[in-house]
């Protein structure tokens, strides 16, 4: 899904859970195709706006994006400034479907 946000030409703010899953996104963005890079950051990068893709626990859109990608049940208490917004839950989990 990221990579059609950045075709699109557009940026990305991932919402997580915790930091944890924010360093577990992270390491798979770095190796999930060994033929490409996605450029993305986090709070430990420093210079949120520079980055297409934003990972983080925190609200806010730092990077000025204009999709805002959902994981691990987050719901943010607002969603202003987006223009789309991408709720990605396991659609095995009855709890998460529903």
């Amino acid at each position: 899904m990221l990579e059609k946000v950045l075709a699109a030409d557009l940026r990305a703010l991932v919402l997580a859970g915790s930091r944890e899953r924010v360093d577990a996104l992270n390491n798979a963005l770095w190796t999930h195709n060994p033929g490409s890079f996605l450029p993305h950051g986090g709070p430990d990068d420093g210079n949120p706006e520079e980055q297409p893709v934003y990972l983080t626990v925190d609200e806010g859109n730092p990077n000025g994006a204009s999709v805002l990608v959902l994981v691990d049940g987050v719901r943010p208490g607002n969603m202003a400034g987006f223009e789309r917004c991408l709720d990605v839950f396991d659609g095995g989990d009855e709890a998460a479907v529903e």
